[in-house]
């Protein structure tokens, strides 16, 4: 059911009712707009902060990597140089031998066991 009753107070034109209603709302706008910029300039910030931090890193795993190359280099050498010292250690062992068979050969001609 509707109840019509008459209303005793004052009625706003409606224009002015609209300009009052549509700056009360651009002003809403513009003060949430503001506060959106704020946390878009922090997220900016934070991220220019991120991006100088992901550089730092990168130029911290440039200079590992060079260590790292610098390592499997000297690592390379000292490798050589094992293999080449134990090409020269096997000849003289098979030398050596070689000259205890011959010792030995020559101490059981002249009678002497070993």
């Amino acid at each position: 059911m509707l109840l019509l009753r008459r209303y005793h107070g004052t009625v706003r034109d409606i224009e002015r009712f609209r300009a009052s209603f549509n700056s009360t709302q651009l002003s809403k706008i513009i003060q949430v707009g503001l506060v959106m910029v704020e946390k878009q300039d922090l997220m900016l910030k934070k991220q220019d902060e991120t991006i100088a931090a992901v550089k730092e890193v990168k130029k911290a795993v440039e200079e590992v990597k060079e260590g790292v190359n610098e390592v499997k280099k000297a690592v390379n050498e000292v490798s050589s140089k094992i293999g080449r010292t134990n090409e020269l250690l096997e000849k003289r062992f098979q030398r050596l031998e070689e000259e205890v068979e011959e010792i030995k050969k020559a101490l059981l001609k002249a009678g002497i066991e070993v």
